[in-house]
């Protein structure tokens, strides 16, 4: 997801009821602060494994395959799953660029393609049962898998750690 489109959706910075992002601990925990002054942590869901996106997608090497995914910090954001518009195999889409389009009860956004190459697969089972994102974001829930063209481009995701800064700056 762009991080203005969630910002343009009311979705980020976010608040759940009377509780307002506060900042982060040192594991990559945001912290919320509600109304009644009291703090509980949030967990970004990150995995080591994975490279992500400033537009909130993750990414699993696979060899020259990239499968890729909504992260489960922007799953829990945009709610529960209604739809998924996907592309067709063996089209090229380049780092940045929209490949498909994801639409929650909160939102209806751009899916990223967080590195170029050609779309060797996507995951149909998403057009019947779209909650699977919301289920398992980093496992079943992946969306398309990309055969890369540059791996140089994989330099440019930030690792679990600078993904849960940039969500904490997002929300500064």
């Amino acid at each position: 997801m762009y991080a203005g489109s969630l910002h343009a959706a009311g979705l980020w910075p976010f608040n759940v009821g009377d509780t307002a992002v506060t900042g982060e601990d040192m594991s990559g925990r945001l912290l919320f602060e509600s109304s009644d002054d009291d703090q509980e942590e949030v967990n970004l869901g990150t995995q080591d494994d994975l490279r992500y996106a400033p537009t909130h997608e993750w990414a699993r090497v696979e060899g020259d395959i990239v499968r890729v995914g909504v992260t489960d910090f922007a799953q829990e954001q945009l709610g529960d799953m209604v739809f998924f518009e996907l592309p067709e195999v063996g089209r090229a889409v380049a780092a940045g660029e929209g490949f498909g389009v994801i639409e929650s009860v909160k939102a209806v956004d751009d899916l990223c393609a967080p590195v170029s190459g050609e779309i060797t697969e996507v995951n149909d089972d998403l057009l019947d049962e779209p909650e699977v994102v919301n289920q398992d974001p980093f496992g079943n829930g992946w969306i398309v898998a990309i055969r890369l063209s540059d791996p140089t481009e994989l330099d440019a995701l930030m690792d679990a750690a600078a993904y849960a800064k940039h969500c904490e700056e997002a929300a500064g």
